[in-house]
């Protein structure tokens, strides 16, 4: 009964769940996609710093500001839809192989990671806690090297073979 269960009914569920979670991930992927538009279009058109160049009486660090400020968000945004579209193809490739690559994982955590240090407010944060996420990224990247240098000699790493 149990071994029955797993060999035949478990997979479907875990198709359907994965379907779901795809679904799910495209919904959310197209609504970042859209806000990081509209943040995008609005850092342009708020900002304008060449016009504050031109204009008399205005000084051009306030446009300036507001652009540093419009960037921080446009990386960010940037950064979260390219982690939805890592993580979507981390549950294709589940879907089709019922494995998940270790690249990928890294990859998604060094994304995540690298736009967590973008989006720091850097004069409020304690340094400890800057240097403690640049060197999680540093370990990250060592270790997405160490895959790919394994799976070059050996071939692919997946959560099955580890």
């Amino acid at each position: 009964m149990t071994e029955r269960f797993f060999r035949e009914v478990y997979p479907r569920f875990e198709r359907l769940i994965t379907l779901v979670m795809a679904v799910l991930l495209m919904i959310a992927i197209t609504y970042a996609a859209v806000m990081f538009t509209i943040v995008l279009l609005k850092t342009v058109v708020d900002v304008q710093p060449i016009v504050a160049l031109f204009s008399e009486g205005q000084k051009i660090a306030e446009p300036i500001g507001r652009l540093q400020t419009g960037l921080y968000h446009v990386f960010g945004g940037f950064l979260l839809v390219l982690l939805g579209i890592e993580l979507i193809g981390t549950v294709k490739s589940f879907a089709e192989n019922s494995s998940i690559k270790m690249e990928a994982i890294l990859a998604i955590a060094i994304i995540a990671t690298s736009r967590h240090l973008i989006t720091l407010d850097y004069h409020h944060s304690d340094p400890l806690t800057i240097f403690a996420a640049g060197f999680v990224v540093i370990c990250l990247v060592g270790g997405y090297f160490l895959v790919k240098l394994k799976v070059g000699r050996d071939g692919p790493t997946t959560s099955e073979n580890q």
